[in-house]
């Protein structure tokens, strides 16, 4: 039986799950920090204070009665660093309600698809992308990349504190476009068996709306031209993508979670509460 358009989204789904946090684990790992797969959920905790490299990600859908059980054992796993920020809990499928449990809704970022292949449009002639290769050039990676993504808060931290030098020679792979001596943009791909997940794609605020950012993407997506590409992408960023041929399959529910709820620290991305 032909797969239909709503089973083909469920696949990429499920693969954008399992790459978001094999990237994750990627990223912390090679600090030489704690990753665990567990029963539905995979962890990973850079004990950072920004939340983005404490993950929590779900490996299925999570049902409202297994929330609280589920919970406590983060809870217990990110205590083991109590220095650090929250955490974020990201599921590629609904989710209950889990503000009674000490969360933030983030919201609902898309999950876009691209297919393989395709030719990418000229590069803006002021712009010379080059493909990372040496422990200098990915620091100077992660600074572009601190300084275009803002509320970080791991500017002291730096370098290692997000792109960590072991990442070099495994599958992430990471791009720089340059205008002069300058580094403008960045994206990075985590390269699988059977599709290029896009991530940490960021520009300088000096250097925004002038393709830069597209260009490096395009970078990152056709670094395997035999490969489709998935990423989660931004509401913001999706016209972006959708110009570059992605779709949207879905949406993720994000969640952000203090350590310790006896001091309930959110981050500064925490969206105002109503």
């Amino acid at each position: 039986m032909p797969a239909t358009p709503e089973t083909a989204n469920e696949i990429w789904i499920e693969r954008s799950a399992k790459s978001l946090a094999a990237g994750w684990e990627a990223l912390v790992r090679a600090m030489g920090r704690p990753a665990e797969t567990w029963d539905g959920v995979w962890v990973a905790d850079a004990g950072s204070p920004n939340p983005f490299v404490n993950a929590a990600t779900l490996s299925r859908s999570l049902q409202e009665a297994d929330a609280p059980a589920l919970t406590a054992r983060l809870e217990a796993f990110f205590k083991q660093t109590p220095s650090g920020g929250s955490w974020l809990l990201w599921s590629a499928w609904p989710t209950p309600d889990l503000a009674p449990l000490g969360y933030v809704l983030w919201g609902h970022p898309p999950i876009m698809v691209r297919p393989a292949g395709g030719e990418r449009p000229p590069v803006p002639p002021e712009l010379r992308i080059i493909e990372v290769r040496d422990a200098d050039e990915l620091a100077a990676f992660e600074r572009t990349f601190v300084e275009g993504y803002p509320a970080l808060g791991v500017e002291a931290l730096l370098p290692g504190a997000v792109f960590a030098p072991g990442l070099l020679g495994g599958p992430f792979r990471f791009w720089a476009g340059y205008v002069g001596q300058e580094m403008a943009s960045v994206a990075a791909a985590l390269v699988g068996p059977d599709h290029v997940d896009v991530a940490f794609v960021a520009t300088q605020p000096q250097h925004r709306r002038k393709g830069y950012g597209e260009a490096v993407t395009w970078a990152a997506t056709l670094c395997e031209p035999s490969l489709p590409a998935v990423l989660e992408a931004s509401d913001d960023g999706r016209p972006v993508y959708e110009r570059m041929g992605y779709r949207e399959v879905g949406r993720m529910s994000l969640w952000e979670r203090p350590r310790n709820l006896a001091n309930p620290v959110y981050s500064p991305y925490t969206p105002p509460q109503s």
